[in-house]
């Protein structure tokens, strides 16, 4: 099973792609980005179930994010 995040430099970037979410009705959690995740050090990342509706609302709402991520059980990711 295969867990799904999107990076965000900020705080508040990644509140305003929460709150994209909630508008599109689209579940996700806000958290710190994994450090094997973080490209510029410290980040915030959303994990959602579904990425392809999740990227969606993204660009319905013009939220811009830094990475989208595929992680699988064993820690290995993958850029969407």
């Amino acid at each position: 099973m295969f867990q799904y995040y999107f990076t965000f430099r900020s705080i508040t970037g990644a509140q305003r792609g929460l709150r994209a979410l909630e508008g599109a009705g689209v579940r996700g959690a806000m958290t710190r980005a994994p450090k094997f995740l973080s490209v510029r050090g410290c980040g915030y990342a959303l994990k959602v179930r579904d990425p392809d509706a999740a990227a969606a609302a993204f660009s319905y709402y013009r939220v811009p994010y830094e990475g989208a991520y595929r992680v699988d059980a064993h820690g290995g990711a993958a850029p969407l």
